[in-house]
């Protein structure tokens, strides 16, 4: 007896559907990661902006706030100078100035 066997391929229209639908969802699976990838992108440019211009007020501070609070202070003291009495403005230069001279030890 001799046999032939035959596949003959029967629902090729629901096998093409669901091809199409797999592909589909890698699509939208690689469009979901590049956007996320932009968001993150776009968040630690962000977060590089911010730290630089932090840095930026810290040299500010460091390098030009106290020089300045000193001179104040002085003229402040010199135009008091007889009445023994610090302003409070001044007062709060003095603590910007002895700050800057105990943190740059």
């Amino acid at each position: 007896m001799v046999g032939i066997a035959i596949n003959i391929p029967l629902n090729q229209s629901k096998r093409r559907a669901s091809l199409r639908v797999a592909q589909a969802a890698v699509k939208a699976s690689k469009w979901q990661l590049i956007d996320r990838r932009n968001q993150l992108l776009a968040e630690l440019e962000g977060s590089r902006t911010l730290t630089l211009e932090t840095l930026q007020f810290l040299e500010l501070y460091r390098d030009e706030l106290p020089p300045l609070a000193k001179d104040a202070l002085e003229a402040t003291i010199a135009v008091n100078s007889g009445l023994n009495v610090l302003p409070h403005r001044a007062r709060c230069m003095w603590f910007i100035y002895t700050e800057y001279k105990h943190a740059t030890r």
